[in-house]
């Protein structure tokens, strides 16, 4: 059994898959097909690097492993204590089953309001449900973090800019439909990448692609990973 808590933060963190509402796009296998698999990042992907988006961790690449630091406060309302079932107070230290920690942490009453601070440091190595290959001088990261599931793989794409920092770039907020939707609340139209790659409705909001290397290859030229995060390199 996967460290499911720490997986799933690890993706939505940092590969920033979806939200609920939002299409999500997998594929069936590590991308791109035919390339091997990096048995560690390479020199220009490593050190230490500080996103410049709010609520992102920061982040620390090593020669093969990825590991996460967050440190936060929260506050709650003394008077929602006993109905929120994730919360427990046991002891003199507040336990949030939302947090990517199983230990209990200090807490301040003040007034109505209850304060507490968390620090977390997950480490998550290169393995077979973390896969990174090197394409056209950018890293292709294909992560696989449910149960069960063999073929369901999500994929980012890591570029080392000139700076030194790390330019993530995801897969946007596809329309499914064939229609146009004006509101701006769409990257871009899901059939839109049908002429390159068979696209498989898993879900509502769930579509697989299953690209060759050459298809995948231009998917990437068709902007189909639009969306990305900066994380400034301090080390």
């Amino acid at each position: 059994m996967r460290d499911q808590r720490a997986m799933r933060k690890y993706t939505v963190l940092l590969w920033a898959i979806s939200s609920l509402g939002c299409t999500h796009i997998v594929f069936d296998s590590p991308q791109p097909r035919e390339e091997s698999s990096l048995l560690e990042f390479p020199e220009q992907y490593r050190g230490i690097f500080l996103p410049e988006s709010d609520g992102l961790d920061t982040l620390i690449v090593a020669r093969n492993t990825v590991t996460l630091v967050e440190f936060d406060e929260r506050m709650l309302s003394l008077a929602s204590i006993d109905t929120l079932k994730n919360i427990t107070l046991k002891e003199g230290l507040l336990y949030d089953a939302e947090l990517p920690i199983m230990h209990g942490v200090p807490y301040s009453i003040e007034d109505t309001v209850v304060r507490y601070h968390y620090f977390s440091r997950q480490v998550i190595g290169l393995s077979d449900t973390l896969i990174i290959k090197d394409l056209e001088s950018q890293l292709v990261v294909s992560t696989n973090f449910v149960d069960d599931i063999d073929d369901h793989w999500d994929v980012v794409l890591v570029k080392s800019a000139n700076t030194g920092d790390l330019i993530i770039y995801r897969i946007g907020n596809l329309n499914p439909s064939d229609n146009h939707d004006p509101s701006g609340n769409y990257d871009g139209q899901l059939q839109d990448f049908a002429d390159i790659t068979s696209i498989e409705k898993i879900n509502e909001n769930t579509f697989m692609f299953r690209p060759t290397k050459e298809q995948f290859l231009k998917l990437i030229k068709k902007d189909l990973f639009s969306q990305k995060e900066t994380y400034k390199r301090i080390r």
